[in-house]
């Protein structure tokens, strides 16, 4: 009902595949943990390290999600084959510019080096950017160019935003 409501009457919005809903209620969920279980001590902050278990482990559920996740935005449109097609199609170039973005970005940043949290988060950031329209007949010359920006704005994102967020609200975030 939400869904209905809020996306489709209230925003009047496209969203194929969830993608507002999901990460909408996943947003404002997150927030209102934070909020509730207040900041994070700074005898604690040294917990908010990854290990190269967690990375790898964390590396393969993002392979696996970028594997699937064209099913995931077209399975919502198999009455009509055209925009079944639009959302694979879309959905495939978005995620390939995104993940390009990211090991471009993400090595120009770190000197030379990939950051697994980068390649975690943003290289996927293609799908979720594109996840609302993949219906629509925009090419793939303008999926990959939204799939390039949502990975270089995550990147960026994280990149320049964990380190402030953490320094001045004592915020951090843990993916």
């Amino acid at each position: 009902i939400n869904k209905v409501y809020i996306v489709f009457g209230h925003i009047n919005a496209e969203d194929v595949g969830g993608t507002i809903t999901i990460h909408m209620f996943g947003a404002y969920f997150g927030l209102a943990c934070a909020s509730t279980l207040g900041p994070l001590k700074k005898e604690f902050a040294s917990n908010n390290s990854a290990s190269r278990v967690s990375d790898v482990f964390s590396l393969i559920g993002t392979t696996l999600l970028w594997v699937y996740w064209p099913s995931f935005v077209g399975a919502t449109e198999t009455g009509v084959p055209a925009n079944e097609m639009h959302c694979l199609n879309n959905t495939i170039m978005a995620l390939i510019g995104s993940t390009g973005a990211t090991f471009l970005l993400s090595q120009y940043l770190n000197e030379g080096k990939f950051d697994a949290v980068h390649v975690q988060n943003s290289t996927l950031a293609g799908g979720v950017a594109i996840g609302a329209t993949a219906r629509l007949a925009m090419g793939p010359g303008m999926a990959f160019l939204v799939g390039s920006l949502a990975g270089l704005v995550s990147v960026l994102g994280y990149f320049y935003s964990s380190p402030f967020l953490e320094a001045n609200y004592n915020i951090f975030d843990t993916c």
